[in-house]
């Protein structure tokens, strides 16, 4: 679907720093003010309104872009976006992780399990994911877990983004509603995110460039582009306001919704502890009645029964509980284990047995020669 266009700028502009600029025709203007942002692109031959999509819908691949955007996600993703809650994270992985090789599904599972820690320890999904947005680095091809396109309300900074080097770059012009920005500060003079796809009717002008352009000719070429087409728009305070009020409205959802996805955590890795260390003899019933004499929530639980239950087999046993040279003294801890240091601990164990085994099968041996 290719976006009609209004009207050609280049004249106009060419003298403040920009090659040409590209007004887009809406087919109607907004009837209620827009919040403006900006995005800085750089460009392999030309501007590809398509590959505007978010790191969720990338896909690496060899050509000259580096990445393919995968359209059959765009449901999940924009579903998430709009209401990030880790049932809807979780409705989104089972869809894209059958398209991903070996490589990048590690890649994926580990920030996954990333981003659950952080909201076992008290952060939002919004939050996390935010932070998965911030962990790119903006203006070149990467893939991820963020459901946002990044953007910001400073031209000047979206013009650095940027890179132009041997190829053109260019600046978008971008009028969306707040309801479509993400953001956990409600700073109006800073990066900023938009949710999902960033579709061609929610550009208003692309300014191409191919060289540095001053701060007075970013504003010469913004001014021509307003003066084109009348688009509703706040102005800063305007819209640090109603940003804020965004900001303000999403984190009491926020401390309602955190409290759901912690549980299913736990939940979903309490069954999987379980399948894996069947040897302990526990069952979710068991865990819920032991969590509920100690206070303590039922993952929780789950990983200190597991770690006593072979803490008591290292002390009968008299093995020494070796910790790697190169790991904290809390490497083993009790209260800060964690489930793949479980796996270790277990292993750990296993291979203490193993090499008592060895030496009496081999004391044996030397004492019937």
């Amino acid at each position: 679907d290719t976006p009609d266009i209004l009207e050609l700028l280049s004249d106009k502009v060419s003298a403040e720093g920009f090659t040409e600029a590209v007004v887009l025709f809406k087919k109607e203007l907004p009837a209620q003010k827009m919040v403006r942002v900006y995005r800085g692109v750089s460009l392999v031959k030309d501007v590809d309104l398509s590959r505007q999509a978010p790191y969720a819908m990338r896909a690496s691949s060899d050509d000259p872009w580096g990445f393919a955007v995968m359209e059959d996600l765009r449901q999940e993703v924009e579903i998430l976006a709009a209401e990030p809650t880790y049932e809807n994270l979780l409705a989104y992985a089972d869809k894209v992780r059958p398209q991903l090789n070996e490589f990048h599904q590690k890649r994926f599972d580990e920030n996954l399990l990333k981003i659950e820690d952080g909201i076992l320890e008290g952060f939002s999904v919004r939050t996390m994911l935010n932070h998965d947005q911030f962990q790119h680095n903006g203006g070149y091809a990467d893939t991820g877990i963020s459901p946002y396109i990044s953007a910001s309300f400073n031209p000047k900074e979206a013009v650095g983004y940027s890179h132009y080097g041997s190829n053109r770059a260019a600046l978008f012009v971008i009028d969306v509603p707040v309801s479509r920005l993400e953001d956990i500060n409600d700073d109006a003079d800073k990066e900023t995110s938009i949710k999902g796809v960033l579709d061609h009717k929610d550009i208003t002008a692309v300014l191409f460039r191919k060289g540095d352009v001053s701060q007075r000719a970013i504003g010469t070429a913004l001014k021509t582009v307003s003066d084109t087409v009348q688009i509703p728009v706040c102005d800063a305070n305007e819209a640090e306001m109603v940003l804020g009020n965004q900001v303000v409205a999403n984190r009491e959802i926020d401390a309602q919704q955190q409290p759901i996805d912690a549980e299913i955590i736990r939940q979903k890795r309490v069954l999987k502890l379980l399948s894996e260390f069947p040897e302990v003899g526990l069952d979710i019933q068991a865990i819920q009645e032991l969590a509920l004499k100690s206070g303590a929530d039922i993952y929780t639980t789950t990983k200190t029964q597991i770690y006593d239950y072979y803490f008591e087999r290292f002390r009968k046993s008299g093995y020494h509980i070796r910790v790697p040279a190169y790991s904290p003294s809390d490497y083993f801890d009790r209260y800060k284990i964690t489930d793949p240091k479980l796996l270790k601990f277990r292993e750990l164990y296993f291979r203490e047995d193993d090499e008592e085994k060895e030496w009496i099968r081999q004391h044996k041996e030397s004492g019937k020669q």
